[in-house]
């Protein structure tokens, strides 16, 4: 059954609300991570070929609200050959001093003293990189700020107030020998060319005027009203640029013309008899999206198919349960500050009468 056109409205001007709310705060945000990385690479990694590519949702507007991390590249242009040779340098220094119990500073020394230094900078690793960043990071965060690193993957979490974190993610990849990075994603070893995925999904939305992205955030929308309400446990779309590289592989024709309650219905119905086999990351016809053990898992097909099928038939109900909660909340709300006007009121006599 197709969302209503009612219904269609009110999710969109609710996108618009929270896009009013945050979009601003994103942008800054997105704009000052950017601006910091740039700083630290310039001034602190040795490698000067090395470069920071703004990645993900953030960097093509795509993102609902706050929910899913920022996401950057820093590429380090290398030798594989001679960073396979100090990768394993470093891990057998790495051994041996812990076997020494020596101290980090002096595990780190030995690190970097592996190989001659004119090598070392032209070729550092990965692990050398985060290092540096997260380091030179902390000048920039404030007490409740946090900044780590694992698998060569830099985690950043900023604290703006009471309601709102932004949590980062800044990938080390190795440039080899042709467009293709190759990097740890949360413990997966893979390689993209990110550059293309990103100019590939931003030329699809252009051919099918911004429906694409629309349909993206949509999407992302209503998966998060399913998680809000206890029907999921599970938000697939904080993973990096999920729902856009899943609907990049929808044909243009499924996103023309304005009645998006019938462009969601075909979206939906299209996914949800769809082969994971025939999915590929966006503009790499080679690379495909769906793997037993890689960062996009099967499972996680299976999971969207699920619960598209579950939106398409319910999107309706989940707004109308969302508008009585969000009603229920307000009157809850009117109610405390009523409560709050009648105490400061009855305070406000008592001092009256004691003049």
């Amino acid at each position: 059954m197709p969302i209503s056109n009612e219904n269609i409205d009110y999710l969109f001007d609710s996108m618009k609300y929270f896009d009013e709310q945050f979009g601003e705060l994103a942008d800054n945000c997105f704009g000052e991570i950017n601006r910091v990385l740039n700083e630290i690479v310039t001034y602190y990694v040795p490698n000067k070929s090395t470069k920071v590519v703004p990645y993900g949702s953030y960097a093509i507007k795509s993102n609902y609200q706050l929910v899913e991390p920022m996401e950057f590249f820093v590429v380090l242009p290398s030798d594989k050959e001679k960073v396979v040779e100090i990768e394993a340098q470093q891990k057998r220094a790495m051994n041996s001093q812990k076997k020494k119990k020596n101290s980090i500073k002096s595990i780190y020394q030995s690190l970097t003293s592996a190989s001659s230094m004119e090598n070392y900078s032209q070729n550092q690793t990965a692990f050398d990189v985060a290092k540096i960043i997260t380091t030179q990071l902390q000048k920039y965060l404030n007490s409740d700020d946090r900044a780590f690193f694992k698998n060569n993957v830099v985690f950043i979490k900023l604290h703006i107030d009471e309601k709102t974190d932004i949590s980062a993610v800044v990938y080390i990849g190795y440039q080899f020998e042709n467009n293709e990075i190759e990097f740890s994603k949360f413990g997966y070893k893979t390689k993209e060319d990110i550059t293309q995925t990103m100019a590939s999904i931003m030329q699809k939305n252009n051919e099918t005027n911004g429906n694409f992205l629309l349909l993206c955030k949509l999407i992302k929308m209503l998966e998060l009203e399913l998680v809000l309400n206890q029907d999921s446990n599970v938000y697939l779309s904080k993973k990096s640029i999920f729902v856009e590289n899943l609907l990049y592989n929808i044909p243009n024709e499924f996103f023309d013309g304005n009645d998006y309650s019938k462009m969601f219905t075909n979206v939906t119905n299209y996914l949800k008899h769809a082969d994971s086999q025939n999915f590929y990351i966006a503009g790499n016809p080679e690379q495909k999206m769906f793997d037993k053990y890689g960062y996009y898992s099967i499972t996680f097909f299976n999971s969207i198919q699920k619960k598209l099928s579950y939106l398409s038939e319910s999107t309706d109900e989940i707004i109308v349960k969302a508008l009585e909660l969000a009603k229920k909340l307000q009157t809850q709300e009117q109610t405390i500050q009523q409560s709050e006007r009648n105490v400061n009121q009855q305070e406000n006599i008592k001092k009256i009468k004691k003049r």
